[in-house]
């Protein structure tokens, strides 16, 4: 516990209990049983920061907890276009990019270390048959799902080891989501469902998840358009919500979620309305929901409440995006917010304090242009 404490960044020998919110929120067991076992390989201040672009495709950098390190050098696999999604597994020791290069088989990841990209793991052996938009591991690290573009099944997950990599696929949904493309795959906390979102109708898909894969797809919540960054939110008390931004009005759509009902009534809009949406984001507390928006300024705040909905919206930055806010990326300590945009400079790293506090100075070597993502991790 002693160990837990100065990840915490308290005093080692501070009193602590592992029913601690802060605890909990590190472990990722809002409630319930909660055992020493659930914290190892845990981090709780973000030690490396990842982005994608264009020209360089693949950066990362040590995060210092209030700044960029050194840049660690490029690995020796690189995709020769566009990397549209990076993802992180959850004790940060692989790392995964969702791209458009076929050379590569659209999913590329890598072991990761202190000393930064290790090398590539081989391909799947059941190929992704097209360029891919968006991966997410799951929760617990033991599968790794992509979402792809104009072909069918649109979504493919497979088993994931860190020490071997690509596993079996598993079998395809019984419900498939629309495609074309799937924008992003948001797990729960417990593993216990996965969700996706795409431009098609219907436009938002959630299923049920357990070691064995996809389950059961559940019942679509009402409304069109476009949508983008389908994600989960838990609060301390184990209440979740699920939520997606969106192309139209009102930009974003948030729902009371059941793991045995899916999606319940969608909240109020808030009182003060974002412009297009391209991504959603909580915090790990679940009381701040982020948006990324086509317009400035590019990226919002509110106050949520998973109980409630939303709040007051907080103050812009005072340094704005460069342009579309494509991801956004929550440090767990919940006190830096990265968003990557589609142009130069394409990442911005904000120190948080219930609102946007100063811009981080950017590293000496960003990617000049390009649909970017960006991970903390």
């Amino acid at each position: 516990m002693s160990d837990v404490n100065v990840e915490l960044g308290l005093s080692s020998s501070a009193t602590i209990s592992l029913n601690d919110a802060n605890v909990r929120a590190l472990a990722g067991i809002p409630s319930g049983t909660i055992s020493m076992n659930d914290l190892r390989g845990k981090t709780w201040q973000a030690k490396y920061i990842t982005v994608t672009g264009t020209s360089p495709r693949l950066n990362a950098w040590p995060w210092t907890g209030s700044g960029f390190g050194t840049k660690f050098s490029a690995p020796a696999s690189v995709p020769g276009t566009t990397v549209y999604q990076s993802a992180a597994n959850n004790t940060s020791t692989t790392i995964a990019y969702a791209t458009a290069s076929s050379t590569l088989g659209y999913l590329i990841a890598y072991p990761w270390s202190s000393s930064g990209y290790g090398t590539r793991y081989a391909a799947p052996s059941t190929a992704l048959p097209d360029i891919t938009d968006s991966a997410s591991y799951s929760a617990d690290g033991a599968a790794i799902v992509a979402g792809f573009r104009t072909t069918s099944p649109y979504i493919r997950a497979y088993a994931w080891s860190d020490s071997s990599g690509f596993g079996s696929a598993f079998a395809a949904p019984a419900s498939l989501p629309s495609g074309d493309p799937v924008y992003n795959i948001g797990f729960r906390k417990n593993n216990a469902a996965v969700i996706t979102s795409s431009r098609l109708s219907p436009p938002v898909a959630a299923y049920a998840w357990s070691s064995s894969g996809f389950g059961t797809r559940y019942t679509n919540p009402a409304g069109t358009g476009t949508r983008y960054g389908g994600v989960f939110g838990t609060n301390s008390s184990n209440v979740t919500v699920a939520a997606v931004a969106n192309g139209n009005t009102p930009f974003v759509n948030v729902w009371p979620w059941s793991d045995s009902t899916g999606f319940g009534t969608a909240f109020s809009n808030p009182s003060t309305l974002a412009s297009s949406a391209r991504f959603v984001q909580f915090n790990p507390a679940s009381d701040v929901l982020y948006l990324g928006s086509t317009s400035t300024p590019y990226v919002y705040a509110y106050a949520w409440n998973n109980s409630s909905g939303f709040g007051t919206i907080y103050s812009d930055p005072a340094t704005l995006p460069a342009g579309i806010v494509r991801t956004i990326s929550v440090a767990q300590s919940q006190n830096y917010v990265a968003v990557s945009s589609d142009s130069a400079p394409t990442l911005a790293v904000y120190a948080w304090s219930g609102g946007f506090g100063s811009k981080v100075a950017d590293p000496a070597s960003l990617p000049t242009a390009g649909i970017a993502s960006t991970t903390f991790y």
